[in-house]
C-alpha cells in the first residue's frame, strides 16, 4: 500500500502521480512532438497554476519560495532556494519525483527535468517576472 501524505487541508500526494505523468509526456512526445509537448508545459503553467501567478503578483517571488518550499518538503526532496538578487534560485540536489519513480521501476521521459523549468518558467511570465 502506498502511504499518502496530507499537503494541505483537502490534499494527498501521491508520489505515483510521477510515474503517469512521465508516460504521459513520452505519449505526446511520440505522437506529436518536443514543439507541443513544450507548448502543453507552457500552457500547464498560465492554466494549472493560475492561483499561484495571482499569489506571485500579490506577494512576489516570496510566492514562488513557499510553493517550493511546500511541495519539496512534503515529497522528502533535498532542496535549497536563494536569491541572487532579484533572481530566486531553486537548486534541486535530489530531486523526490526521479528518485521515486527510479526506485519503483518507471519509465522517466528524457524531458521530465525540462517540464520543471518550462512550467515555471511559464508561471514566472504569466506573473510578470520574465
Amino acid at each position: 500500500m502506498n502511504k499518502r501524505v496530507r499537503i494541505t487541508s483537502d490534499e494527498y500526494l501521491h508520489k505515483d502521480f510521477h510515474g503517469a505523468i512521465s508516460l504521459g509526456f513520452i505519449h505526446l512526445r511520440e505522437c506529436y512532438g518536443k514543439d507541443l509537448l513544450k507548448e502543453y508545459w507552457e500552457r500547464l503553467g498560465r492554466t494549472c497554476y493560475r492561483d499561484l501567478v495571482e499569489d506571485i503578483k500579490e506577494r512576489g517571488l516570496e510566492a514562488l519560495a513557499d510553493h517550493w518550499k511546500r511541495i519539496f518538503t512534503a515529497e522528502d526532496g533535498k532542496f535549497s532556494l536563494r536569491y541572487d538578487g532579484d533572481v530566486l534560485v531553486l537548486e534541486v540536489h535530489e530531486c523526490p519525483a526521479l528518485s521515486h519513480m527510479r526506485s519503483k521501476g518507471y519509465v522517466v521521459d528524457v524531458g521530465f527535468c525540462e517540464h520543471t523549468e518550462v512550467v515555471n518558467s511559464a508561471i514566472c511570465r504569466e506573473a510578470g517576472h520574465l
